[in-house]
């Protein structure tokens, strides 16, 4: 057997194959121009499944018309259909919405589509993506935090 194996079991089917950690450092897409306090990335690949965790807290940013994404993500998601990969916010500080008010943006869905290297915002109202403007980082907001944490397969 090649990859790594529990306790005394040495059957080939029963080991972790192309076990892989590392650090990225992830870029926030749909902003005009940015400023980071703080970004980083980990990641796990186990075989083809990569599990990951993404940090931001961005001082400043100008929204434009484009696709709120975080990009840069370690690997190419996989290119066979219905093996999209996805990811949830577990904090933030109002980065999508700070009025007060509940917003369609502040449960956004974090989509991974196949053959793609980006976590991407959609509204879980209608499934439209939310857009760099749209948020409030984008509108002026400073200081503002995106945790995320999410899972994709890889080819």
């Amino acid at each position: 057997s090649n990859g790594l194996c529990f306790n005394s079991d040495t059957a080939a089917a029963n080991a972790l194959s192309d076990y892989e950690e590392g650090i990225f450092t992830p870029t926030l897409v749909g902003f005009s121009s940015i400023s980071y306090t703080a970004r980083s990335g980990r990641y796990t690949k186990i075989g083809n499944l990569v599990n990951f965790q993404i940090y931001l807290l961005i001082a400043s940013a100008t929204g434009s018309a484009a696709h709120c994404m975080i990009g840069s993500l370690p690997f190419t998601s996989s290119n066979t259909g219905n093996s999209n990969g996805g990811a949830y916010k577990f904090y933030d500080n109002g980065f999508m919405e700070n009025s007060g008010n509940y917003s369609t943006k502040v449960d956004a869905s974090w989509y991974i589509p196949t053959n793609n290297t980006n976590v991407q915002a959609y509204k879980n109202s209608n499934g439209s993506g939310i857009y760099g403007n749209d948020t409030s980082l984008g509108n002026g907001a400073t200081n503002k935090y995106l945790l995320v944490q999410g899972s994709y397969v890889v080819d």
